[in-house]
C-alpha cells in the first residue's frame, strides 16, 4: 500500500481516501450545541444589623450578622468586610460558606480589635462557582466597646470668668469630652445658681455646642452646675457627666463700703409675699389698683440676706457724696450757669440745684455743696434715678429692687386691699406718716414744701407738739409710706405681679425677682412708697408708679441697699 507523509506521520493512501470520503459525504450529520457559560452574579443583602440612628447600626462589643444570598446555580462563599471612615482599604471580618436552617448566612462578629467609637460601614461580597461576584449595600455602623464607654466628661467655660450684676455671662460647654460623640450630639442642662432647679433642662434640647447666657440680680458666689448626656449611654442609664464651677458675681459698683452715717437694717433670706389680695365680696378693705391686686397668694424667694437703709438718704448725706465726688475731679461736674450736676462718665443729669426741687446748694467761695442745717436730716429730693444710682454706686451700694423694697416695708404681712408698713397694718392717719394735708408742722414751710425729718414718725413728738405713733415697719425701716416717694432699681412693667404669680403657680417660686431687662421697650423706672403729695390711701405698701429716669421732683427721693460680699 502506498503511503504519504502528513505532517510528521505517515498515513496509508487508502486510509487517506477514506477520510476524504467521510468528510465529503458529511460524516458529521449535526453541529454540537455551544457550552452554556454562567455570567449571572449572586444576589446578596445584609439583613442584620440595620441602621437605627444617625450613626447607623450601633454595635456594642459583638453582633450576629445575618446575610441573605441566592444564585441561579449555587453560592460558593460570602465574604464580610468593614471599611472605616478614616481608611481606604476594607478589612475582612469573616467568610461564610454554608447557610443555616433558615437559608441565611450568619456569623458573630466581635469588635474588640477596633478602636472604641470607630465609624464606618460593613458590606458583603457573594461569589458563585463560576467566579461571579456581587456586593451588598453598605450598612453604616458605630463600634462601641462597653468596657471603655461612659458618660461625657462634662466641662465648661464661663465668659467672663467673673463679673458683676450688670454682666451677661456666657457659658460654653463645647469643651466637654466624650469617647464617641461630638459636642453637637451631647445634650446638656444647666443650674446657674446651684439652687436645685434646672434653669435650662433637657426638655429644651440644648447641646454642648451651643452658647447659653445668664445674668444675676444679686451679687454672690454662685455654684454653677452642668450635666451632659450622650446618646448612646447616659440617656438610657440616666447617668450624666456632671461638673460644677464657682462663679463670683460682684455688686454693680464693687465691694460695698457704706458710709457710717447711713444706718442699715438686715433682711433675712427667705420666702416672702408680694402684692395685695383681692377684697372678698362685701368686705370693706379699700381699693387697690388692678396691677397690684392678686386673686391668690404670691410668694417669692430672696436667696441672700440683704441690707437696706433704715431711713431715706438725707440732704446732708447727699451733700457729703457730692463734695467727695466733685473733689475726685473725675466723677461729677457742676455747671454754674445751668446749675446742673452731671456724671462725667455717663453724662447723665443727676440733679439741678433748683430750690423748687431740692434743698441742695453750691457755695461759690470754696466750691462746695451744702444744705441749710435745719433741713440736713430731711430726705434729699430733686435727684433723678441716675442721681440716686450714682450716689449708691459711689459707696459700692445700689438701689433696692422692687421686691426688696416691698419686703422691707411689709415683712411677712399678707393682707387684703389697702395695708401699710406699720402695725396695725390696716390703719392710717396723720400720726403714722407725712401725706397730703396730714397737718405736720412742716407743711407749707417752703419749697420743697412738706418733707419731714427722716424717722420722725417714731412715737415721739415732731417739733415739740405734733404727736406721732411709732410707724416702724415689721423689718425695722421707717418712712416707707409718705414723706418722699422712692426710686428703686427695677424698670417698670404694669403686669409684674401677674407674671410672678403665674410663675409661682407653675410650681417654681420666683427667685430674686427684678423688672424687665434693658431691651429698649421698658425705659421707665419704678417709684414706690407715696409722698407728702399723696392722699393717705395711696401710701399702701403695694402702690406702684412709673417715672422716666431723668425725672426730678420735690417729692421724690430714695434709700439704698446692698448684699454683704
Amino acid at each position: 500500500m502506498e503511503s504519504r507523509r502528513i505532517g510528521s506521520g505517515v498515513v496509508p493512501i487508502a486510509m487517506a481516501f477514506g477520510l476524504i470520503y467521510l468528510f465529503a459525504a458529511g460524516g458529521c450529520s449535526e453541529e454540537s450545541p455551544p457550552v452554556q457559560v454562567d455570567e449571572d452574579p449572586p444576589h446578596v443583602a445584609i439583613e442584620q444589623p440595620v441602621a437605627t440612628s444617625v450613626y447607623g447600626a450601633t454595635v456594642e462589643d459583638s453582633v450576629r450578622i445575618f446575610v441573605a444570598a441566592e444564585d441561579n446555580e449555587a453560592v460558593e462563599r460570602i465574604e464580610l468586610y468593614l471599611i472605616l471612615h478614616d481608611e481606604t482599604e476594607p478589612t475582612l471580618i469573616g467568610t461564610l460558606t454554608e447557610p443555616d436552617s433558615t437559608g441565611s448566612y450568619s456569623l458573630i462578629w466581635e469588635t474588640a480589635a477596633f478602636e472604641n467609637g470607630s465609624t464606618g460601614s460593613i458590606y458583603a461580597v457573594a461569589y458563585d462557582q463560576a467566579g461571579n461576584q456581587s456586593d451588598s449595600d453598605k450598612v453604616p455602623v458605630l463600634l462601641i466597646n462597653q468596657s471603655e464607654i461612659g458618660p461625657p466628661v462634662a466641662r465648661f467655660l464661663v465668659i467672663p470668668s467673673e463679673g458683676s450684676v450688670t454682666t451677661l455671662f456666657e457659658f460654653d460647654a463645647s469643651v466637654t469630652v466624650d469617647a464617641l460623640a461630638e459636642p453637637i450630639d451631647i445634650l446638656v442642662r444647666w443650674d446657674f445658681d446651684g439652687d436645685g432647679f434646672w434653669d435650662i433642662d433637657t426638655t429644651q434640647n440644648k447641646k454642648a455646642s451651643e452658647l447659653v447666657t445668664y445674668s444675676y440680680a444679686v451679687p454672690d458666689t454662685y455654684t454653677v452646675i452642668m450635666e451632659a448626656f450622650n446618646e448612646y449611654y447616659s440617656l438610657e442609664t440616666g447617668v450624666p457627666g456632671r461638673t460644677t464651677k464657682e462663679l463670683v458675681v460682684k455688686p454693680e459698683s464693687g465691694i460695698p463700703d457704706p458710709p457710717e452715717a447711713i444706718e442699715f437694717i438686715e433682711i433675712p433670706a427667705g420666702t416672702y409675699p408680694l402684692g395685695a389680695l383681692e377684697c372678698l365680696p362685701g368686705e370693706a378693705c379699700g381699693d387697690t389698683d388692678e396691677d397690684e391686686t392678686l386673686a391668690d397668694t404670691l410668694l417669692v424667694r430672696l436667696s441672700n440676706p440683704y441690707f437696706i437703709g433704715k431711713y431715706e438718704v438725707t440732704n446732708e448725706q447727699y451733700a457729703v457724696y457730692l463734695n467727695s465726688a466733685f473733689d475726685a475731679d473725675t466723677l461729677i461736674s457742676y455747671d454754674r450757669q445751668s446749675r446742673e450736676v452731671r456724671s462725667l462718665e455717663s453724662g447723665k443729669l443727676l440733679l439741678v440745684l433748683d430750690q423748687a426741687l431740692t434743698r441742695m446748694k453750691f457755695q461759690l467761695v470754696d466750691s462746695t455743696f451744702w444744705v441749710d442745717e435745719q433741713y440736713a436730716d430731711h430726705p434729699v429730693t430733686g435727684v433723678s434715678w441716675y442721681g440716686a444710682s450714682e450716689f449708691a454706686g459711689f459707696y459700692g451700694l445700689r438701689l433696692p429692687t422692687e421686691a426688696e423694697w416691698e419686703v422691707a416695708a411689709r415683712g411677712n404681712q399678707l393682707e387684703r386691699g389697702n395695708f401699710y408698713p406699720w402695725t396695725p397694718a390696716t390703719e392710717v392717719d396723720a400720726a403714722y406718716a407725712n401725706y397730703w394735708n396730714s397737718g405736720d408742722p412742716f407743711e407749707d414751710a417752703g419749697s420743697p414744701r412738706s418733707t419731714t425729718p427722716v424717722g420722725a414718725y417714731d412715737g415721739t413728738a415732731i417739733e415739740g407738739t405734733f404727736a406721732t405713733n411709732d410707724a416702724v415697719s415689721p423689718t425695722g425701716t421707717y418712712d416707707q409710706a409718705g414723706n418722699v416717694a422712692e426710686w428703686v432699681r427695677d424698670r417698670y412693667a404694669a403686669n409684674v405681679y401677674d407674671a410672678l404669680l403665674a410663675e409661682y403657680q407653675a410650681g417654681n417660686p420666683p427667685l430674686d425677682p427684678q423688672g424687665p431687662s434693658a431691651d429698649g421697650t421698658a425705659t421707665q423706672r419704678v417709684v414706690r412708697g407715696g409722698s407728702f403729695m399723696n392722699r393717705n390711701w395711696d401710701l399702701r405698701v403695694t402702690n406702684r408708679a412709673a417715672a422716666d429716669p431723668f425725672r426730678k421732683a420735690d417729692w421724690l427721693g430714695f434709700r439704698v441697699a446692698y448684699i454683704e460680699f
